[in-house]
């Protein structure tokens, strides 16, 4: 590895610890399990972790190998195993005790933060949405599209069928549109489009539309 490749990854460092590998931040070499490799710079874990900023819990092997042995143990249900009482214990062993700063910690909790108000912010404009009852009415094309749509006609075929003046795109805008507003109140349920639409069907809808 390059002495360029090396100083990015020793400051983004979260970065080293990849699905196929760990970049070792001393060396610059990639192993599948790097505790093994650390005596050669007279390092242990712990000392690793705290000279690079790692949180005491990062786990120095690739990642592929670490879901693996997630799976692994919520398969074998490993949690039964621990005593009922031993997080009430570690809990009050801790107590009094800060933890050790790391700059791994202090990255989760910024992303952490900044997911919380990424997802207060889209709960607020979903709250302020506008709704059918907010003065926008459907008309009677509107819902034409919109049934069709429910009924698995992709737009082109809606186009083909009532000669809308409208291209393909602007009928799918309109159909979600529509959707998206009946949603939110309450009014329909979509159903998800089918993947083909044969002549036959197009013929049965056709002749419910005339129906009606």
């Amino acid at each position: 590895m390059l002495a360029k490749e090396l100083a990015y990854y020793r400051a983004h460092f979260r970065e080293a610890v990849q699905k196929d590998g760990v970049i070792c931040l001393e060396c610059g070499s990639i192993f599948k399990y790097l505790p093994g490799h650390l005596c050669k710079h007279n390092l242990s874990s712990e000392e690793y972790k705290a000279k690079w900023g790692y949180n005491r819990t990062t786990p120095l092997e690739r990642l592929s190998t670490h879901r693996k042995k997630r799976r692994n143990a919520i398969a074998m249900k490993l949690w039964t195993l621990t005593p009922p009482d031993a997080h009430r214990k570690a809990t009050r062993a801790r107590q009094g005790r800060g933890l050790p700063y790391r700059p791994e910690r202090r990255l989760v909790d910024t992303e952490a933060a900044r997911a919380r108000i990424a997802a207060g912010f889209r709960r607020k404009e979903q709250r302020h949405a506008p709704g059918p009852k907010d003065g926008q009415k459907l008309s009677k094309e509107d819902r034409k599209v919109l049934t069709l749509r429910n009924r698995g006609l992709w737009p082109s075929e809606i186009a083909a069928l009532y000669h809308l003046e409208e291209e393909a795109p602007a009928i799918e805008i309109r159909a979600h549109v529509v959707k998206r507003n009946l949603l939110q109140d309450g009014v329909a349920e979509v159903a998800r489009p089918f993947d083909t639409c044969r002549n036959s069907h197009l013929e049965r809808v056709i002749g419910r539309g005339a129906g009606r």
